[in-house]
């Protein structure tokens, strides 16, 4: 069975690299990433076997969002305080 594509092939092979690329640059979501984003894109890995991190979904009052959502990590922030209240009650 032949692979459908929903673009253009024949147009795209056309193309020459200068063509795509600024093609590319032309739509908004295809923006080449910066050297910024770069700094703080970590790598994360699975092994086969290994299970996913624990994560959940938390419904925050507005006024918390906007807090948090200001912090340069939420979820690191979010976890920390968590981390500091569950310590408290331990005592």
């Amino acid at each position: 069975m032949k692979k459908q594509y929903y673009s253009d092939m024949a147009r795209v092979a056309a193309m020459t690299d200068s063509e795509a690329t600024r093609n590319a640059l032309d739509d908004p979501d295809a923006q080449p990433l910066d050297s910024a984003f770069m700094r703080k894109a970590v790598t994360r890995i699975r092994r086969p076997g290994q299970a996913p991190e624990p994560c959940a979904l938390v419904a925050l009052d507005p006024d918390v969002a906007a807090f948090f959502g200001k912090q340069q990590d939420c979820s690191a922030a979010v976890n920390a305080v968590l981390r500091r209240y569950l310590e408290g009650e331990k005592v």
